[in-house]
């Protein structure tokens, strides 16, 4: 049926970069032309993009409307224009970010040419602060981590003089306010520090590489700090990627690094009181190791890519009962090529994310995923990216309850540049949308997340390359619904009009810009009658059909759609304004002539457009001769009867709507004018 379709358009949004609803492609006809190849369930709206649709697809995106209109509670997300970060031309790269669990504290850091940088807010990005975390000949692997509750926000980061490098770190547990180090006490070079935090804030762990053959770690809880070797090799061997990560409120803390090729942790989940070394991996030459936990401590998750000599294969190994039980998970086969894996944990622990890029033999990079919302009890596959799109550096983040979930990676498309690339869910993964982030045109690449703990905040950089320089931008991306239903609507019929009311529903978290109003002729089929200009709370619907019955219903319009429909308001049926009596009446007799010559003027109200006329039977004011229509405001009687007393009355006529009677009487035997009733 829809086979011949080859385009659609789509009336585009005022805002650049918003999801359009499925639902509108019915009754927004108009605007630009979008592919929806690979989109999934939302339309990605911008000013510029035009590109052909194949039949099938488009009847595909039909059917996925369907379930869009079925489900319209579900969230979406609008990401605003990009902002830079770092400043103007000068080289940044290695952004980071992380979020408080309410979204309030925002945390970034980056590199710019030789500097490690630092910006924050406490307030949701109302107000920044910017500073330097340090300057040397060479600034590397910033890191960045926000405690739950956004108390504590700390950074560490590598430095080198050009001879040795140098670990550095610094936290502030009062939001900014005051800034401490935690003193390493290194014998050696130290370098790649690692930053975790308990939910409160009260415990901080720092993991680093001293020299090439020991893991070291420090902890400071309770204002008092404690340094030990977690990990020490012959130095013919070595040691990398120390990991760190803590939760329940710092009774689950593990650090997690790679020795002799294997992947080992070594954990606590009595605060430190106690900790046990044990094997992660056990065989394979391990790299890219990656490290979460929940902020309840009961699960701890890694990844890590493992090869026998062959493709590098990703691997994943995970515990959801505080490390009595691990189960391992392979995401590659051996013929595939894996890269870049990556992991996350929701704060409840119930919900396990990871990401990875695989290449087939004979093709290109491509972004996957693997999630569970329950523990392991069963996990979801999907490929991110879209087929014949090169994809690099994917990466994620889970809510507290697992229901918001948000993917990122780099998108290539042919020759053009790489583009920020999201994918989101709000449902635990039941329906996705999916868009670009940064703006096409310009390199994306290093891309990092950040989710608040509630889902409802969603935080993205990356660096772009731009003008020669290479800056760092960032966006927020807001969760929202469509609208709810709107109660109570009601309609008041007019002259070929209808004054709809309606009381508004949920706003679904984003404004309601406007409201389509529908009506239906009863027996007939829904029409779209009108889309107000902005969030009003009656219309009124004119070009109606006088006489015939109508119902109405009203649907609200956010920046991701339109909700669902109103309950039809009761019946109603315009009809035209009903016209006043008409004025001057008057007969005057012709005696001779034997004719009565009735006249009046046009009634004060009521548009009248006809009028109609009708006399009595002679002597019988009571008993009346059939109505006579026409436009003319005179008429004319011959051939009345001698001596009899008549009766005229006029009304006028507004489409099929009679106004009220006037009436005159007269006498057939004079011959002036009568203008008593």
């Amino acid at each position: 049926m829809l086979g011949f379709c080859r385009t659609v358009r789509i009336l585009i949004s005022e805002q650049d970069r918003i999801l359009v609803s499925e639902q509108d492609l019915s009754d927004r006809l108009i605007g630009a032309t979008f592919s929806t190849r690979g989109w999934g369930n939302r339309i990605m709206a911008t000013r510029t993009a035009r590109i052909s649709l194949a039949g099938t697809t488009f009847a595909a995106l039909l059917f996925g409307l369907l379930l869009a209109t079925a489900n319209p509670a579900r969230a979406l997300v609008s990401w605003p224009e990009p902002q830079d970060i770092s400043a103007a031309g000068v080289d940044s790269t290695s952004p980071k970010v992380a979020v408080s669990s309410d979204g309030r504290v925002i945390a970034y850091t980056w590199v710019q040419a030789n500097t490690a940088f630092a910006r924050y807010s406490t307030n949701s990005g109302a107000d920044w602060t910017t500073q330097t975390l340090a300057t040397a000949a060479s600034i590397s692997s910033p890191r960045v981590a926000v405690s739950d509750n956004g108390a504590t926000i700390a950074y560490a980061w590598t430095e080198s003089d050009g001879t040795n490098t140098t670990a550095g770190n610094t936290y502030s547990q009062n939001s900014g306010t005051s800034w401490s180090s935690i003193p390493l006490e290194a014998t050696e070079a130290t370098s790649n520090p690692q930053v975790a935090l308990s939910p409160d804030g009260q415990v901080i762990a720092l993991a680093w590489l001293e020299g090439t053959d020991k893991v070291r770690r420090a902890l400071v809880a309770g204002g008092a700090t404690s340094t030990a070797t977690i990990a020490s090799v012959p130095v013919s061997d070595s040691v990398s990627e120390p990991r760190a990560v803590v939760g329940n409120n710092g009774q689950t803390i593990a650090f997690s690094y790679i020795a002799s090729g294997l992947v080992k942790q070594t954990f606590s989940t009595n605060g430190g009181t106690d900790w046990q070394t044990q094997n992660v991996s056990d065989t394979g030459t391990a790299s890219e190791l990656r490290a979460a936990t929940s902020s309840s401590g009961t699960t701890i998750a890694y990844t890590w890519l493992s090869s026998n000599g062959g493709n590098p294969v990703a691997t994943s190994r995970f515990s959801f009962d505080n490390g009595a039980n691990w189960v391992s998970r392979s995401l590659t086969t051996a013929e595939q090529t894996a890269g870049d894996p990556q992991i996350a944990v929701s704060g409840d622990g119930k919900g396990l994310g990871l990401t990875w890029l695989v290449t087939n033999p004979g093709s290109i990079p491509t972004a996957r995923s693997t999630l569970t919302v329950n523990s392991g009890t069963d996990f979801k596959s999907k490929t991110l990216s879209t087929e014949g799109q090169s994809a690099a550096s994917p990466t994620l983040a889970l809510s507290n309850d697992s229901q918001t979930i948000a993917f990122s990676w780099i998108r290539f498309e042919g020759s053009q540049p790489g583009v920020v690339r999201s994918r989101a869910t709000s449902d635990g993964g039941a329906e996705w949308s999916k868009q670009n982030v940064s703006q096409s045109g310009q390199a994306a690449a290093e891309p990092d997340i950040g989710l608040s703990s509630d889902g409802q905040a969603i935080v993205q950089t990356w660096s772009l390359s731009r003008g020669g320089n290479t800056v760092i931008q960032s966006a927020t991306g807001s969760l929202f619904s469509l609208p709810g239903k709107p109660t109570g609507a009601t309609a008041t019929a007019g002259n070929k009009s209808a004054v709809v009311s309606w009381t508004p529903g949920a706003d679904g978290g984003s404004p309601i810009t406007s409201y389509r109003i529908s009506g239906k002729i009863l027996g007939k089929g829904w029409k779209k009658i009108a889309l107000t200009d902005g969030p009003v709370t009656s219309y009124k619907a004119t070009g109606l059909k006088n006489n015939k019955t109508y119902k109405f219903r009203v649907a609200a319009k956010n920046i991701g759609g339109r909700g669902q429909n109103s309950t039809a308001s009761s019946p109603v049926t315009p009809t035209a304004t009903k016209p006043g009596k008409v004025q001057n009446l008057s007969v005057k007799w012709k005696k001779k002539k034997r004719k009565a010559v009735v006249k009046w003027k046009t009634p004060a109200s009521g548009n009248a457009k006809k009028y109609q006329v009708r006399l009595s039977k002679p002597n019988k004011p009571k008993q009346w001769n059939s109505w006579k229509a026409g436009k003319s405001k005179k008429r004319v009687y011959t051939n009345l009867t001698k001596n009899k007393r008549y009766k005229v009355q006029v009304r006028a006529k507004n489409g099929k709507t009679l106004g009220n009677k006037k009436g005159i009487k007269f006498k057939t035997k004079q011959s002036k004018k009568f203008t008593k009733r």
